[in-house]
């Protein structure tokens, strides 16, 4: 699993904060659409939350590679290009992209085993 600099998180965060400060510099007049990189920014935490809650298989997909990225990045865009799309349809993605990691780290827990007696 690679940590630090080297993670799709990070670089994705760095081009949000990039693109904030050039946009806030050439066009001051024009607010930074906050409301379509938070969906980003929710991949962004969900992604840190699941490599601290649990391992991460390295021998599988990048972090780019996940569904929960595309749908980020997608629904984004979406929303960049559509401000007034749907609350629905944001809540979807963000169950989806918090939704995937926590079944990814959690995929061998298993409620009844904390039930059980111990021998």
């Amino acid at each position: 699993m690679r940590k630090g600099i080297s993670t799709t998180e990070f670089w994705l965060g760095l081009a949000a904060v990039v693109f904030a400060g050039i946009q806030t510099q050439l066009w001051p007049d024009s607010p930074f659409p906050t409301a379509a990189f938070t969906t980003l920014g929710i991949w962004i935490v969900a992604r840190i939350g699941q490599k601290s809650l649990g391992p991460v298989d390295a021998s599988g997909e990048r972090a780019w590679q996940t569904s929960e990225f595309w749908v980020a990045l997608i629904v984004g865009a979406i929303r960049f290009a559509f401000p007034d799309l749907p609350d629905s349809v944001l809540n979807m993605a963000h169950l989806w992209i918090f939704g995937r990691p926590l079944v990814k780290v959690a995929k061998d827990f298993q409620l009844s085993d904390l039930l059980k007696p111990k021998q």
